[in-house]
């Protein structure tokens, strides 16, 4: 785990607010009140929760006057530790070191019609992006799938949105979203975020449609498949004028620290993004969760804490 001093900010809790059975709200704030890096609908803070344990949590909420975060954390005691130490830890009054606002799942510039999926604590994402694409003046649709009534975050205000539906998981006859994607035009932006059985049916059920019109987050690595075999290859650093030679057991940014040279990262398991760099030749077998492997071929991108060459060489903006 490492923030940058370049990005890195010491965040006072300033609130917790009860929001559920298992949930949370976390305000943070500035130690001196001024204002705070800028926050776009779908971003999330790399928080370090307690020492050496870093973890993600998207804003559930953007703050208008840009001098304070909100997250919302579902304890989770099967866990990895994170949200157990928010929630049973935490104190009003304490610093916690994070990451300036980073955002690998952004809403669309293009108008038109935009569908969100949201399961579970996987909404937090997705609220805000829905108040956004209102403010815009658009008609988005958003469906948020939870355990019981009392789960839904906001239960209040989305139940009087008939744009919103409210499903309980263990309602008779819950629609999936296998019956309800094909009810949107291929031309619809969709999103979905939520627990990994849900993002597995989210992709079954838009096989075909055009790739750049689909949105999916993940807050834990996906599981490796029996296909990912490591082999060694070479690595051009192109600012650096450094070349590396990647053994088979060791990711790029290992190599890259040990050879001393500065590499933003935080969660080196392919979720967060910090670690995301610009590849300037060669392919690349992308193995992160940050975003789908033609994303960032699209956009010449890579994660160098588990992503690795194709083939033998990569030259890449570092």
């Amino acid at each position: 785990m490492a923030f940058p001093e370049s990005t890195s900010l010491n965040l006072r809790l300033e609130a917790i607010t009860p929001a559920g059975p298992r949930i949370k709200m976390f305000r943070f704030a500035a130690t001196q009140g001024e204002a705070l890096p800028p926050a776009t609908p779908g971003a999330h803070l790399d928080i370090e929760v307690a020492p050496g344990l870093v973890r993600q949590y998207s804003l559930v909420e953007i703050d208008p006057t840009g001098t304070c975060y909100t997250i919302a954390v579902l304890r989770q005691q099967q866990g990895r530790g994170g949200s157990m130490a928010l929630h049973d830890q935490a104190k009003i009054g304490a610093i916690y070191k994070t990451s300036a606002p980073r955002n690998n799942f952004p809403l669309s510039a293009t108008p038109g019609e935009s569908v969100l999926f949201g399961g579970g604590i996987g909404v937090t994402p997705l609220l805000p992006m829905y108040r956004a694409l209102k403010a815009r003046g658009e008609t988005p649709h958003l469906f948020y799938w939870a355990r019981t009534v009392e789960d839904f975050l906001y239960q209040e205000e989305l139940a009087q949105d008939p744009a919103v539906r409210l499903l309980v998981t263990t309602s008779p006859s819950v629609p999936r979203l296998a019956d309800l994607i094909p009810q949107f035009p291929a031309g619809a932006h969709l999103y979905c975020c939520g627990p990994e059985a849900m993002l597995n049916a989210f992709t079954d059920a838009t096989t075909g449609r055009p790739a750049a019109l689909l949105h999916i987050e993940r807050f834990a690595p996906t599981a490796p498949t029996t296909a990912e075999v490591n082999t060694p290859f070479t690595v051009v650093l192109r600012r650096s004028g450094r070349t590396l030679e990647i053994p088979a057991n060791k990711s790029i940014l290992e190599v890259c620290l040990d050879e001393g040279i500065d590499a933003e990262y935080s969660c080196e398991e392919g979720v967060c993004g910090a670690c995301q760099v610009t590849v300037l030749e060669g392919e690349v077998a992308h193995r992160d969760s940050v975003a789908p492997a033609a994303a960032h071929d699209r956009e010449h991108t890579m994660t160098i804490c588990c992503s690795r060459a194709a083939r033998s060489t990569l030259v890449l903006d570092l």
